[in-house]
């Protein structure tokens, strides 16, 4: 009974640190660690005693890559981007090298790891081999499924399960660009940059062309466009955003939103199928939900992975 009040606890102080730390970070764009310490004593608690949300050598193994990596990353903009302006502030300080190092902590590699696959500071080459290896990986889940209960009773039970989940528009739209990237044709990909502009008493939206692989300017030069926009504010600061939207070329439906809807369809017909059969899941279906489990992208707000919020100082 302790044990199970001590935990509760110990994620209610984790929360007010974590809300504590998302307003400072908004209002005053500091981290302090004052909220940074005990965020990270509470994760080194749950990790140790209760192996939640991950056991304590991957909680530390997270903790050591995401702030290596953070460092590492923090330095290199850092001298990029002071060699262009001595004067310019680096949008990576310590408080985000550290707050990276206790979300390294709190979700181990999986989270972290994720976003060096398909993300904005690749080109379009590299995240259209991510987007076509996740859309076979995607059909590969049914095939496994199929297979493990061709030979039992309940085969009828998944064809009606896969009517119900996954014949949705998302699913069938993941399905079809799978049949498609299986015909040696890459997935069509374009990406559009959003910045967003704050300024006291209105926010400015000022979208730009979108990118194909045949006409992809690379991620620092939009960087470098957005801060000449910015200079031309006559403002001692000026605080704004940018945003990678990605997209089939031609069409407005947002791709990651897509992705998202088929991840959470294929495991909510998984958690269906163990439900109706009642008994143990097989091998291959715990398999599968175990990596989806791991699979934190789609749990994650895409603002993490797409959006970059900066200050610009005169």
């Amino acid at each position: 009974m302790f044990s199970t009040i001590f935990f509760y606890a110990v994620i209610l102080v984790a929360i007010w640190c974590a809300y504590r730390i998302s307003v400072t970070d908004f209002r005053r764009r500091i981290i302090p660690d004052v909220y940074l310490f005990p965020l990270l004593l509470a994760g080194l608690i749950l990790a140790a005693f209760y192996a939640w949300p991950c056991d304590i050598k991957t909680a530390a193994i997270g903790a050591v890559f995401g702030y290596t990596m953070s460092a590492i990353i923090g330095v290199i903009f850092d001298i990029r981007l002071r060699r262009r302006d001595p004067n310019i502030i680096s949008p990576i300080g310590m408080g985000d090298i550290k707050l990276l190092g206790v979300g390294g902590l709190w979700l181990g590699t999986t989270v972290l790891a994720i976003a060096l696959l398909c993300n904005k500071g690749q080109d379009l080459f590299d995240n259209i081999a991510c987007i076509d290896n996740f859309l076979s990986e995607f059909r590969n889940v049914t095939f496994v499924l199929q297979k493990s209960l061709a030979h039992t009773d309940y085969l009828s039970v998944y064809k009606q399960l896969c009517e119900q989940y996954l014949s949705n528009p998302h699913c069938s739209w993941l399905n079809i660009k799978r049949n498609e990237i299986q015909k040696e044709k890459p997935f069509s990909l374009e990406k559009q940059l959003i910045l967003r502009i704050y300024l006291p008493y209105s926010t400015g939206v000022f979208p730009t062309e979108c990118f194909t692989i045949e006409d992809e300017v690379d991620y620092s030069s939009l960087i470098d466009m957005v801060k000449r926009v910015i200079s031309n504010i006559p403002a001692l600061e000026v605080f704004f955003s940018t945003e990678f939207i990605y997209k089939e070329v031609g069409k407005e439906v947002n791709l990651f939103e897509t992705i998202d809807r088929g991840i959470e369809s294929l495991q909510s017909m998984l958690f269906a199928i163990d439900e109706i059969i009642g008994a143990a899941p097989s091998q291959e279906r715990k398999t599968l939900l175990s990596k989806i489990d791991k699979l934190l992208f789609h749990k994650t707000p895409k603002e993490a992975w797409f959006v970059d919020d900066y200050v610009f100082y005169r």
